[in-house]
């Protein structure tokens, strides 16, 4: 098991969630003893060459897939401070919510989980990629967080699902066509985790492979079936869910468009071609968690 981290450098997104401050965050890790050079949200190359020990993320979902990839490139550990709306990859992987808590972890923690990275193209993520609804949802939840909270990705979704149209698409899944024609959402899974507690249930990010989860058009009282599977975890089991693993995914869609990747709305071409990194990273977890950091 690795030692506690000397120095750590925190990259902080100061307009997630509710906001968050990061001298404060800096605070709370130098309470415990380490060195802690600051960096902005777009700033993870420089944080990874600044011969930190660990990296440290305080953001929302959508700025770990980019740390995890620089600590990836220097070999170093990554920590996670969830202060976004959602928080779905710490919840997903039973990290402390409590900025406190996290901030301890951050400092003092010494298990390690090794964990995948999803691609899309050169944009890293660690939960999920969606286009179809997922992306209506998200563009309609945007200008509700600060409201709602966590409670404006339900009504994002509730929106979407009302005035919301399927997508014509195609899936090609290493190498295999798998799926072509209408489909309210296609998701592209690391974790899985996405939506403010949806969960693609099959969907695991330490076997070296992303998990396709395509939702066939038809009636639109069908979606609310498939509403209750993602909040359930039992959705790839149902009717005209189309479920598919793989090393590397090719979606192919009409027109340009924007995916939900993470929680952020990424404008993405006709084609967007996805691949995954088997054990890219590690993740400093508590040790009730559970690890793979030899002992």
């Amino acid at each position: 098991m690795p030692d506690a981290p000397a120095s750590i450098a925190l990259i902080v997104n100061p307009s997630s969630g509710a906001g968050s401050d990061p001298d404060v965050i800096a605070g709370l890790l130098r309470e415990h003893g380490v060195e802690v050079t600051q960096f902005g949200p777009d700033d993870a190359d420089a944080a990874a060459g600044s011969g930190a020990d660990r990296i440290a993320v305080a953001s929302g979902d959508g700025g770990i897939g980019p740390a995890a990839a620089a600590a990836a490139r220097v070999g170093v550990p990554l920590a996670v401070i969830p202060v976004g709306t959602a928080n779905d990859f710490a919840r997903g992987q039973r990290l402390p919510a409590g900025l406190h808590s996290a901030a301890r972890l951050a400092a003092l923690g010494t298990r390690l989980r090794v964990l995948d990275l999803a691609w899309l193209g050169d944009r890293p993520f660690v939960n999920a990629a969606s286009a179809g609804l997922a992306s209506l949802a998200g563009e309609a939840a945007t200008g509700l967080k600060r409201v709602l909270g966590p409670v404006a990705y339900l009504a994002g979704a509730l929106l979407s699902g009302l005035s919301g149209r399927p997508v014509e698409s195609a899936v090609v899944a290493d190498g295999v066509r798998v799926f072509d024609g209408k489909a309210w959402q296609v998701t592209v899974a690391g974790t899985g985790s996405f939506g403010a507690g949806s969960q693609l249930e099959v969907a695991s990010a330490r076997d070296g492979l992303l998990d396709v989860a395509v939702l066939e058009a038809g009636s639109r009282l069908r979606l609310v079936g498939y509403a209750y599977g993602l909040r359930a975890g039992r959705l790839t089991a149902q009717a005209g869910v189309r479920h598919v693993p793989a090393a590397q995914v090719e979606l192919v869609l009409e027109e340009a468009t924007t995916l939900n990747v993470d929680g952020e709305l990424i404008e993405a071409g006709a084609v967007s071609e996805f691949h995954v990194e088997r054990e890219a990273f590690q993740l400093v977890v508590p040790d009730q968690a559970g690890g793979d950091s030899p002992s």
